[in-house]
């Protein structure tokens, strides 16, 4: 899998970094979001397509690697790498997914293996606006290699019991930049967003509502956290909150 001589002309890709520059972080409305992706892709991603992508987060395996004990955690991950000199990503061989305990107190400090990122995801269209969207975002702000990981995420809540999205606090992921993707959200309530200065205060606060609002950070000069997920409903069905998070951390 790799992607080549990605480019855009989209201006809205441009303002988005200018506000990262600004301000270190961006929130991106799904709408805006799907402009920018079909720009990229010279089309709009198609309704299937779309739903496709969305049912790929029933097929994620448990996060065995939970030091508080949770069970609320699924995921999927895989590793990428870019390279400015052609502007391409492409997929490299599973390698297991690392923070220090400096970055991550909770979960930091060992290796963790997961279920890999399967092929029906990579392919999807949704899925390859999203890493040439971080592609031209990220390496626009600094035109470098990357090391790329990419994880897919369902936090569930039960009644009683809820799920965390950033069990390790307010913290920062010790990579470059981060991009933070709604992907459906079902009868939750909570998971509100929020951005810190490197003092830990507050810069704003916002909820990822609808399929492909973003979030962006600049991971060297904000720290952020989600609030934790709450079952809305005792007869809604099912609570959980999914979400794409892909992060670039510099190689040269």
């Amino acid at each position: 899998m790799i992607y080549q001589n990605i480019k855009s002309n989209s201006s809205s890709i441009e303002t988005i970094k200018e506000q990262v520059k600004s301000n270190y972080f961006s929130h991106i409305p799904s709408e805006q979001a799907r402009q920018i992706i079909g720009e990229i892709l010279l089309h709009y991603p198609s309704k299937e397509s779309i739903n496709e992508f969305i049912n790929t987060w029933f097929n994620l395996e448990e996060d065995t690697f939970m030091a508080d004990g949770g069970k609320y955690r699924e995921r999927t991950h895989a590793v990428f790498a870019s390279s400015v000199s052609d502007n391409s990503v492409c997929l490299l061989p599973y390698q297991p997914h690392f923070q220090t305990k400096y970055y991550n107190e909770l979960n930091g400090g060992v290796a963790r293996y997961f279920k890999e990122i399967p092929e029906q995801v990579l392919k999807n269209e949704v899925f390859e606006g999203l890493m040439k969207f971080a592609y031209l975002l990220f390496s626009g702000l600094k035109p470098t290699n990357y090391f790329i990981e990419v994880h897919q995420f369902r936090i569930k809540a039960k009644e009683g019991v809820i799920g965390l999205p950033t069990p390790e606090g307010i913290h920062r992921d010790g990579v470059a930049y981060v991009l933070m993707a709604m992907v459906k959200r079902n009868n939750v309530q909570g998971e509100e967003t929020t951005i810190y200065d490197l003092d830990k205060q507050p810069l704003a606060q916002f909820t990822l509502m609808d399929t492909l609002d973003i979030a962006i950070v600049d991971d060297t000069k904000v720290f952020h956290s989600v609030s934790p997920v709450y079952k809305h409903s005792a007869i809604e069905g099912e609570a959980y909150r999914d979400i794409l998070v892909i992060t670039f951390k510099e190689t040269d």
